[in-house]
């Protein structure tokens, strides 16, 4: 499988934890707006790749942009 097909892995160093681990990869071009996905995982595009750490989320912002967002401080503000 190519990169960003479902199912398609890569191997990421985790600093925090001094190991590697095979996270998830997804086309950017495959994400639409308000899609929701929790990290560790890679987001791959022709010009970038965009690494989402374990203990982070990232959504994808009406217009586009990509949005991480630490799973702590969500939990923090429902508070």
């Amino acid at each position: 499988a190519g990169a960003g097909e479902a199912g398609t892995l890569r191997r990421l160093f985790v600093p925090e934890a001094a190991r590697v681990d095979k996270v998830p990869v997804h086309a950017r071009s495959a994400l639409g707006p308000a899609t929701r996905l929790a990290g560790p995982l890679v987001i791959t595009e022709a010009a970038t790749t965009t690494v989402v750490p374990d203990g982070f989320d990232v959504t994808v912002h009406e217009e586009g942009h990509l949005v991480l967002t630490r799973r702590m401080a969500m939990r923090e503000a429902a508070e």
